[in-house]
C-alpha cells in the first residue's frame, strides 16, 4: 500500500518538473519549433506574457476536467491505529484511510473523518462492533472490539433435568443436545457416575448427564453446565396421561400453560392421572423453571410457578411426570381493566368467513366493563396480514387490543393468539411465554435479569428461541439497552405437529434512579 503512495507522488513530481521546464521568460522573442515544444499562448496584458508549453504525449497532463468524477466504490486502505477499546472510550479514526475508485479508472486515497461515519457504534457495551464508512453514496466497513467485564455465555439444552428416553441404539436417537453462543468454543460429552463416557448418546439403560464446558475468550467466562437424563430399555408398558384443571366458579376448566391469575383470586388447581391402576408419587409446586421446589402448598404471591405431577412405575405403566406453568399477576390498581376471553375458542375451522375470538373487558372485581374506547388490530407472520378487520384465510393470527381513552388502564396481556385452520391440517404445538406482550423491564445488565422464556407443549418437540430488534436477530441473551424487542420461538415440524412460530413483545427501559 505504501508503494502505491510513493508511485503517485513520483508521477506528480515528474509532471511538475516537466511543466516548469516548458515555461519561458517574458523577455523571450522567439520560440523553438522542435518536436519537444510548441509555441506558447499569451495570457494577460500585451506588455507582459507568460508562455507555457502544451503537454505532449510524453508529458503527463495536470489538467482537471470540468465534470465531477463519479465514485464507483470505496474500500478501507489503511486500518486505524486503534481497533480495541475499553467500555466508554471514544472512537479514534487516526490512521484510517479509504481508497476511492472512480468511473474513469482513476483512484485516490483519502483520510476518513467523523462526518464519514454512517452511525457511531455503541461504546457503552462490550462486544465486536461494526464501523460503517460512507462516501459519495458508497460504503465499506471494519470491525472494532470493545472490551468490558466478561459475562457468562448462554447455554441452552434441548432437554430438562430428569428427562426420560427409551432408546437401545436402534431407530431414531433422542435429541439430547446443547446450543452455545456462536462466538464461544466449547466441548460436549456424556457422563455416567461423573465419568466421561464419550460424545455418543448412551444406549444402555441408566442415568446419565450431558455436560458442556466453554472456553474463556475476550468477552466470555469459561463455565460448565449439565442436564441429567434417564435411558430406559424398550418396553410394552404404557405411559400414563394427565389432566390439569382449575375451578372457575364451580366449573372445571382445563389449565393450559401460560394461564394468568390475579393475586388474591387464584383458584384451586388440580392435577390427576386419567388411567386407573396408576399410583401417584407426588403432586407439588415449583418456581424458577422448576429449579425451586415449593412442596404441596400452592403459592399465592405474584410470580411464575408450575404445578407438577409424578407417577410410580408398575407392571403396566411407565413412570412419568408432567407439569403446567402459570402466572400470578399482582392485584390490579384502581381503574385497571383487563381482557378476558369468552370461552376457550381460539382455533377456528376455515369456512370462508371472518373469525375472531370473543372477549370483553373486566375490572379487578370481575365485572364486565362496557364503556371503554379501544381499537383492535389483527396481524399474521404467516401471511403478512395486517388489518382492523377479522381475518378469513387459514393461518395463525395475533389480535392486539389497545385502550384509547384516558379513563381506563390496561392490566395484564392485551394480545391474543388464535388460528384459522385448514381442513385436515396438522395442529400446531402450544407455545407460551413467561412474560406478557407489552411488559416493561428496568434492566441495564446489572442485578437480576428478567426471566424471559418460552414453553412448548408437547415437550418433546424441538424448538429454538431468539431475541429480535426491528425484526433483526440480535445476541441471544436478555438485551440491556433501552428499546422495544421481540422474543421469538420457532418449532420444528413432526409427524403429528406442523412447524409453528410465536413471539412476545417487551420493552427494556432505563433503570430509575433512587
Amino acid at each position: 500500500m505504501k508503494r502505491k503512495s510513493i508511485l503517485f507522488m513520483s508521477i506528480a513530481l515528474l509532471a511538475s518538473t516537466l511543466v516548469g521546464c516548458g515555461t519561458k521568460s517574458s523577455e523571450s522573442t522567439t520560440s523553438s519549433n522542435s518536436g519537444d515544444s510548441t509555441p506558447s499562448a499569451s495570457v494577460g496584458s500585451t506588455s507582459t506574457s507568460t508562455e507555457t508549453s502544451a503537454p505532449t504525449s510524453d508529458t503527463p497532463s495536470t489538467s482537471i476536467p470540468n465534470e465531477e468524477k463519479v465514485v464507483t466504490s470505496i474500500e478501507v486502505e489503511n486500518y486505524p491505529d486503534k481497533t480495541e477499546y475499553e467500555i466508554g472510550e471514544e472512537l479514534d479514526l487516526t490512521g484510517l484511510t479509504i481508497m476511492v475508485y472512480y468511473a474513469d479508472g482513476s483512484s485516490e486515497e483519502i483520510p476518513v473523518t467523523m462526518s464519514m461515519i454512517k452511525s457511531m457504534p455503541n461504546m457503552s457495551t462490550s462486544g465486536e462492533k461494526t464501523v460503517v464508512i460512507t462516501y459519495e453514496g458508497k460504503e465499506d466497513s471494519y470491525k472494532i472490539t470493545v472490551k468490558g467485564e466478561k459475562i457468562d455465555p448462554t447455554i441452552v439444552f434441548s432437554i430438562e433435568n430428569g428427562a426420560v428416553f427409551t432408546y437401545d441404539g436402534t431407530g431414531e436417537a433422542p435429541d439430547i443436545s446443547v446450543i452455545v453462543n456462536e462466538d464461544v468454543n466449547y466441548d460436549v460429552w456424556f457422563e455416567e457416575d461423573e465419568v466421561n463416557i464419550g460424545t455418543s448418546i448412551p444406549t444402555v439403560p441408566g442415568t446419565y448427564a450431558i455436560v458442556v464446558q466453554t472456553e474463556e475468550n475476550d468477552l466470555y467466562n469459561a463455565i460448565s453446565a449439565f442436564r441429567w437424563f434417564v435411558i430406559k430399555a424398550p418396553t410394552n408398558k404404557v405411559a400414563p396421561t394427565f389432566t390439569f384443571t382449575y375451578d372457575d366458579n364451580g366449573e372445571e376448566v382445563s389449565l393450559e400453560n401460560g394461564a394468568h391469575f390475579v393475586e388474591g383470586k387464584v383458584p384451586t388447581l388440580t392435577a390427576k392421572v386419567n388411567e386407573e391402576g396408576v399410583q401417584i408419587d407426588e403432586i407439588f409446586y415449583a418456581m424458577d423453571d422448576g429449579e425451586t421446589y415449593l412442596g404441596s402448598t400452592a403459592p399465592t404471591a405474584p410470580g411464575i410457578y408450575s404445578i407438577n405431577i409424578k407417577t410410580i412405575e408398575n407392571e403396566d405403566f411407565e413412570s412419568k411426570s408432567a407439569f403446567r406453568w402459570y402466572v400470578i399477576d399482582p392485584a390490579p390498581q384502581d381503574g385497571q381493566i383487563s381482557v378476558h376471553l369468552v370461552g376457550d375458542e381460539v382455533v377456528f375451522a376455515y369456512d370462508g368467513q371472518p373469525h375472531s375470538p370473543i372477549w370483553h373487558f373486566e375490572d379487578e372485581e370481575g365485572n364486565v366493563i362496557e364503556d371503554v374506547q379501544y381499537t383492535v388490530w389483527y396481524s399474521s407472520d404467516d401471511t403478512g396480514y395486517n388489518s382492523a378487520n377479522a381475518p378469513i384465510e387459514a393461518a395463525w393470527y395475533g389480535m392486539t387490543i389497545t385502550i384509547t381513552d384516558d379513563v381506563h388502564i390496561m392490566s395484564g396481556n392485551n394480545w391474543v393468539t388464535f388460528r384459522i385452520e385448514a381442513v385436515d391440517a396438522k395442529p400446531a404445538p402450544d407455545i407460551s411465554f413467561s412474560i406478557n406482550n407489552g411488559d416493561i423491564f428496568y434492566y441495564d445488565g446489572t442485578g437480576e435479569a428478567p426471566v424471559i422464556m418460552a414453553f412448548v407443549f408437547p415437550s418433546d418437540i424441538v424448538f429454538t428461541t431468539r431475541f429480535e430488534k426491528d425484526e433483526v436477530e440480535i445476541e441471544n441473551k436478555v438485551p440491556t439497552e433501552p428499546g422495544t424487542y421481540a422474543f421469538v420461538c420457532e418449532t420444528e415440524e413432526t409427524d403429528e405437529y406442523r412447524a409453528h412460530k410465536a413471539w412476545v413483545i417487551f420493552t427494556i427501559a432505563t433503570p430509575e434512579s433512587d
